[in-house]
């Protein structure tokens, strides 16, 4: 464990830009992938937060192994550890070698099969955690050599077999296979947990066994298709992924194998899997699902339709909500509730609907008038909008919105709840008031709860990109905003308001300048404001909740907490040396400490900070050195200078 600290010090923080995959690895040497692979399993085993997806990792791990066969990391690869009373396995229980594709699964069978009509047996991969059960104690895989007792945990487990379930305490026949909470559980838990996975995992490490929790243990051979090779094709594939999608356990692929044990037996093992059978993981795979209700969401702009699916689980993720993007949507695809639909992962990450069939009972959902206010409902271009300009929900989400761009952490519905209380309705208003608590304090205002009250006087912080975003000029997106923000200040773009020449000549050639000249102009009062409000920082002291605050300037004074990574120190404004002349300094990688604060450390030691990589930037701060931004790819190919941010925070000695 000493070691996993030591690489977690090097290898902590990845960029939010970083592309993962069997591309990116390959460029890196066998010592940094060792690194790589003791890194993301820190992340994942202790510190219960993992950066990448498990398809990530197995690409990471292969490609190491191409690289080292003999890497000690290879062999210490393991499973989800729940307990501390270790158990041996008499034989180990070895992982399996991972495929990615149908091409991939065939070339696998024409190197292994005998003959074409080699019988196959393709069998759920099942997400949960890997168990065996000797008739008496039930210990977890662990590093497949050593695992832990886990027999307190027996009574609230049932076991999946081929003849039936059944209690396992009083179950005498010993067998391998996966404990998991089934989809119809979790269900019934989804806002305790975040995945099945992590719901078995989260249940048989807790001290005392749960009494309202049931796990099943599924035999690994419970659920078995049996096939020749000689009939295997696209067609009959994905067949038999339909079935085996359609049980109702999480899983995250497909475990191929011989029904020939003996044969599967001879074709020998490897230190971390047995040759006689495959892992076929899902990796930006779909699954088939149906349409339970159609709930809509009521936002700044529209109000959106989301439809709650029966839960399916992809690349180990379950997903039971997926966006219909807008009511038009609905009307020309006729979707209805009932529908089945395919669902994947867009990028790996949103849930997303590629196709839908009509369902046997269909029902239509579609709303006509506004959840909230009752206001009948209209089209704007191809969203359904609420006209009340004094709706409350609609308020509300726009406030929800401003605070998000301007990073007011844990804001959420209680911040929403009390602005609207007081009277805002509008950015404006919420501006203003902010300035005001930030001077006065909250004498003329109910008062808030003490962690509100913290937060609507909490620093402020953005870069001029954010601030031009915040202020939501219509039809201006990320790009435009960097792209204005580099080559003018605020003030100037602000003073060209209305002039379509000077947007239509800095623009992308697509971007509406007309109307966002015009916009700009419409927004010169809350741009005014955010000057305002991001220059007043201070910390508030706070001698009575019936009192004023008074503001101390942090400018040069105050002190940075660490709140990202446990163990990194703190940082005091008022001893950072004034070292630089102005000069701009771009961050990337997720830091340490917040980024916004880590700006005041550096205009404190003299430089400019900026979130956008230009010729301009002087010294690019990294928080990883393996990272694969583009940031540091532009540094690099610019000769730009790098230097890693605690080597940065040593050097203008602001570390208390």
């Amino acid at each position: 464990m000493t070691h996993f600290v030591k690489v977690a010090l090097i290898y902590y923080v990845t960029d939010n830009n970083k592309e993962y995959g069997m591309n990116n690895w390959q460029s890196k040497t066998a010592t940094e992938l060792a690194a790589l692979v003791e890194y993301h399993n820190l992340r994942y085993w202790v510190l219960n937060a993992p950066e990448i997806s498990d398809t990530e990792y197995d690409l990471l791990v292969e490609t190491l192994r191409q690289k080292d066969p003999a890497a000690s990391q290879i062999e210490e690869i393991k499973s989800i550890e729940v307990s501390s009373s270790p158990i041996r396995h008499d034989i180990p229980m070895l992982s399996l070698q991972k495929i990615y594709s149908f091409e991939e699964l065939v070339n696998w069978c024409k190197k292994n099969c005998r003959t074409p009509e080699e019988v196959l047996i393709f069998s759920p991969k099942y997400d949960g955690v890997a168990g065996d059960w000797d008739g008496k104690i039930l210990s977890t895989r662990g590093d497949g050599r050593m695992g832990n007792d886990i027999s307190d945990k027996i009574n609230m487990i049932s076991v999946k077999t081929a003849e039936g379930v059944h209690p396992l305490a009083g179950y005498k026949k010993a067998f391998r296979g996966e404990i998991l909470m089934t989809l119809d559980e979790f269900a019934l838990h989804k806002e305790e947990f975040k995945t099945p996975r992590a719901a078995a995992a989260g249940l048989l490490g807790r001290n005392i066994p749960s009494d309202t929790h049931r796990l099943l243990m599924t035999d690994y051979s419970s659920f078995e298709i049996k096939m020749p090779f000689s009939q295997m094709n696209e067609t009959s594939w994905q067949d038999i992924r339909k079935q085996l999608s359609a049980l109702p356990f999480p899983m995250d692929g497909i475990v191929v194998s011989f029904e020939d044990k003996k044969y599967a037996d001879s074709l020998g093992y490897s230190g971390h899997h047995p040759y006689g059978s495959v892992a076929y993981k899902f990796s930006g795979e779909s699954c088939q699902s149906k349409i339970l209700k159609i709930r809509w969401q009521i936002n700044r702009q529209d109000i959106t339709p989301v439809a709650e699916i029966e839960p399916v689980t992809i690349n180990g993720r379950t997903i039971s909500r997926v966006t219909l993007h807008n009511a038009q949507l609905i009307e020309r695809e006729d979707i209805q509730c009932g529908d089945y639909v395919e669902v994947t992962l867009s990028g790996d990450v949103i849930p997303k609907i590629v196709s839908h069939s009509p369902g046997e009972n269909r029902r239509k959902e579609m709303l006509t008038h506004c959840p909230s206010c009752g206001q009948k409902l209209s089209y704007r271009d191809s969203r359904l909008v609420c006209t009340n300009s004094d709706c409350e929900a609609v308020i509300k989400a726009m406030l929800l919105d401003f605070a998000e761009k301007l990073r007011l952490k844990r804001f959420g519905s209680s911040g929403c709840d009390y602005l609207f209380s007081i009277g805002v309705r509008s950015r404006e208003d919420m501006a203003e008031k902010l300035l005001f608590f930030r001077k006065y304090g909250f004498n003329s205002f109910p008062q808030p709860s003490p962690a509100l009250e913290e937060l609507l006087v909490s620093d402020i912080f953005l870069t001029d990109t954010q601030k031009l975003l915040a202020c939501d000029v219509f039809l201006l997106g990320e790009v435009n905003a960097r792209k204005l923000c580099s080559k003018f200040t605020l003030e100037t773009i602000f003073s060209h308001a209305g002039d379509e020449k000077f947007f239509r000549e800095n623009l992308s050639s697509n971007a509406r300048s007309n109307l966002i000249a015009q916009k700009i102009g419409e927004r010169k009062k809350l741009f005014e404001l955010l000057q305002n409000l991001t220059l007043c920082y201070g910390k508030h002291t706070r001698s009575s909740r019936n009192q004023n605050f008074s503001v101390q300037s942090v400018v040069n004074s105050g002190l940075i907490h660490a709140d990202n990574i446990p163990g990194y120190p703190d940082l005091d404004i008022s001893k950072v040396k004034r070292v630089g002349n102005g000069e701009c300094i771009c961050l990337t990688g997720r830091m340490p400490w917040v980024r916004a604060e880590l700006f005041k450390v550096c205009q404190a030691a003299g430089y400019t900070p900026v979130d956008r990589f230009s010729s301009n930037v002087s010294i690019v701060l990294y928080a990883d050195i393996s990272s694969v931004s583009v940031k540091m790819r532009a540094a690099s190919a610019k000769g730009i200078p790098t230097e890693d941010i605690l080597n940065f925070v040593k050097r203008i000695n602001a570390a208390v």
